[in-house]
């Protein structure tokens, strides 16, 4: 949840130690991310509503989450910060619309690498390929945070 955690928070107040964003497939909102995965969790056909508004007020009172608040989508129109979005085209845990509906709404510069994960039923977790490393690289370059660089490196 890495990716959404710093989506959130940049979609709240400008901070302006943020220089840049690299989300790797991010989600744009938990319940419809909820909705998809359903069948996944076992969740009847049909009953997927009932069961995420069932689950708001248990995680909420259990862990103090309130799940209809992890919409890292809201809120991004106004973000001018760089971002960088990375998401295998065959995810199945997080759908790969959920970075294009982020780009398209996004209000700072931004790009979007997209890539075949491999093994093809685990992509979420699959391994980045060097074309997706060296995008991050290129666009960490461009940082005024040069300093993160000499640190980074495609081994």
């Amino acid at each position: 949840m890495g990716a959404a955690a710093a989506l959130l928070y940049a979609g709240g107040a400008p901070d302006p130690l943020i220089a840049r964003i690299i989300a790797d497939s991010p989600f744009a909102s938990f319940g419809e991310l909820f909705k998809e995965n359903a069948k996944m969790l076992r969740v009847k056909e049909g009953e997927e509503d009932k069961v995420y508004s069932m689950a708001v007020p248990y995680i909420k009172e259990k862990y103090g989450v309130d799940l209809d608040k992890l919409n890292p989508i809201e809120g991004l129109e106004k973000v001018k910060i760089p971002a960088l979005f990375i998401h295998a085209v065959n995810d199945r845990l997080i759908p790969a619309q959920h970075s294009k509906k982020i780009y398209e709404i996004y209000g700072g510069e931004q790009e979007i690498v997209n890539f075949i994960g491999y093994p093809p039923n685990n992509a979420h977790n699959a391994p980045r390929l060097e074309i997706a490393k060296e995008k991050v690289l290129e666009f960490l370059k461009h940082s005024k945070c040069d300093y993160w660089i000499r640190f980074c490196s495609l081994d």
